[in-house]
């Protein structure tokens, strides 16, 4: 049979145990909440570093592009310029002769 202090103490010590299990469990979601927003900043991190990439691979690419377009115009340069030579050096040896204009 319980007795009215049977069930006080009883209920006393449920009550503090309920207390007890909701202080861990509120400390546990603080701690998971707490992880999620720290797992949400490196993901923008991480967006942000790879929209960085993207935007530095898109320069390396025009950079890239643009060191090929300098190559050409050097190696048309060199044309022009042994061309130029060549025909300067001609007239100064002949001034009359037809090789000079080719």
């Amino acid at each position: 049979i319980l007795t009215h202090a049977h069930i006080l103490t009883h209920a006393h010590i449920l009550t503090h145990a309920h207390i007890h299990a909701c202080t861990q469990c509120h400390a546990l979601r603080s701690n998971i909440n707490e992880i999620h927003q720290q797992v949400d900043e490196v993901k923008d991190q991480v967006r942000e570093n790879l929209g960085k990439v993207i935007l530095r691979g898109e320069k390396l690419e025009d950079l890239n592009e643009k060191g090929e377009n300098l190559q050409h115009e050097a190696g048309v340069f060199k044309k022009v310029a042994t061309k130029k030579k060549r025909k300067e050096r001609c007239s100064a040896m002949c001034c009359c002769c037809s090789c000079c204009y080719m």
